[in-house]
């Protein structure tokens, strides 16, 4: 995920600066949690810098080939960037901070709880945190209520905290709430499937009705022209359902799933969504906390006997005309939040 912000930032860099007058420097990379900055899964925490740190007017920027070759100790293209033994949180902000920046930005791409709980502590420092990682707003309460407050200090100073991607998969949901509760609306309940890979398992074990002739038309309509590109799927092309376990060994080969699969499986991932959400609605007082989602909601693994019994389900579902999904609800009025 990293690795293709800096894609994204690198290719968007020359149209901000020309559309907006803003430029994007990305000073330093520190890459923490479990699978680590070598990219191995070895858990090691890695810190790369520019190379140039002594010209506060350079306008160098870290790209994902420096990123690269600085962690991987070698790089075709210039000597933009370098490793830094030993880094840590501490040090990676050192090398953000400067007066020669009006703004400075973090985006938090991690799972990691122990970077979730230096939120609070950059906004106070007037660091904007842009934030995929929803563990701060899922977190104990002592920690929900640090960045709560370190947001509304009213302090022109403070950093603003943007959540937007840590629910449903970098939809507009947050923005739209915010709108919404701006404009006098009130919302009174919220349904959706939160886990991407929660809703492709489902998907997999019961595809809806005329699955193959949609897929033929989305085929035929996105070609317009344009060069075929190959299928990027284990499915090998098949549009038959398959078990529950084979559909999560599925999610895992395509990405989909958390780094440790149990975190979707046990609607962990789903339950701190929904915490973010709660959040906005004002819902994130006691006695609603992750545990308590989870505790509401079917906790699955990967057997045979789930396998019975999520096929029972299925064909249960089918008698009906009906397809199992999972749904997450925010209920307003009751102060309740489910997944089912």
């Amino acid at each position: 995920v990293g690795l293709a912000l800096l894609r994204l930032l690198e290719g968007q860099r020359d149209k901000l600066r020309t559309a907006f007058d803003i430029d994007l420097q990305v000073c330093a990379v520190y890459a923490s949690g479990p699978e680590g900055g070598d990219g191995e899964g070895t858990g090691k925490n890695e810190l790369v810098v520019l190379t140039n740190t002594d010209n506060e007017g350079s306008d160098d920027s870290i790209s994902a080939a420096a990123y690269e070759g600085a962690v991987g100790g070698g790089s075709d293209g210039p000597d933009l960037a370098k490793a830094v033994p030993g880094g840590c949180l501490t040090e990676f902000v050192s090398h953000l901070v400067s007066n020669a920046c009006a703004h400075t930005i973090i985006f938090d791409c991690t799972a990691d709880g122990t970077v979730a709980e230096c939120h609070p502590e950059w906004l106070v420092a007037g660091i904007h945190v842009v934030t995929a990682n929803n563990r701060g707003l899922s977190g104990p309460r002592a920690l929900r209520e640090a960045i709560s407050k370190a947001e509304n200090r009213g302090d022109k100073s403070s950093g603003r905290y943007l959540p937007e991607v840590a629910a449903a998969g970098g939809l507009p949901v947050v923005s739209t709430l915010r709108s919404l509760l701006s404009s006098g609306d009130r919302i009174k309940q919220i349904d959706g499937i939160m886990s991407v890979s929660m809703s492709y398992i489902m998907f997999r074990i019961a595809p809806p009705p005329m699955v193959a002739e949609c897929r033929l038309f989305d085929e035929g309509a996105s070609k317009n022209g344009a060069e075929d590109t190959p299928q990027e799927s284990p499915r090998n092309g098949t549009d038959g359902p398959c078990s529950f376990s084979m559909a999560v060994r599925e999610a895992i080969d395509l990405g989909l799933m958390e780094i440790d699969p149990s975190n979707d499986l046990s609607n962990e991932y789903t339950a701190r969504c929904l915490m973010v959400l709660a959040k906005e609605l004002g819902m994130d007082g006691r006695g609603v906390d992750v545990g308590s989602i989870q505790a509401g909601s079917d906790v699955l693994e990967l057997s045979e006997a789930v396998d019975e019994k999520m096929a029972v389900r299925v064909e249960a579902a089918a008698a009906r005309g009906c397809v199992p999904r999972q749904v997450a609800t925010l209920d307003v009025a009751t102060k309740t939040t489910v997944v089912r």
